[in-house]
């Protein structure tokens, strides 16, 4: 069986880029990115395993970004697969400090 789990801290890590992206962007992008959201979301819904493992983060780190062919996105999910499941610990863009935002959402 597989699928998604994620907290409080991650919707607002959604919410907060979401709100970002309205101001700064407008309307359509803030649809266009609440959709890759959505499909990044699904695709480790039906594959936890469908990101790429990021063992310079820490062995059991895993990213999904949400970026598709001609759709750029710089935001990613952090999680790590747990019994066939993602566990997401954070929604962040990739040039954050990755290994930091691991350890300090993690514990």
């Amino acid at each position: 069986m597989s699928g998604y789990r994620y907290g409080l801290a991650v919707e607002a890590d959604i919410e907060r880029v979401l709100l970002y992206t309205l101001r700064k962007f407008g309307h359509a992008k803030y649809v266009e990115y609440t959709s890759l959201i959505e499909e990044a979301l699904h695709e480790l819904d039906g594959d936890p395993r469908s990101g790429k493992p990021r063992p310079n983060i820490h062995p059991d780190a895993w990213v999904h970004h949400i970026t598709q062919p001609g759709r750029d996105a710089r935001h990613l999910f952090l999680y790590e697969v747990v019994d066939d499941h993602a566990y997401i610990y954070g929604f962040f863009h990739d040039a954050m400090d990755l290994p930091g935002r691991w350890r300090s959402r993690r514990t």
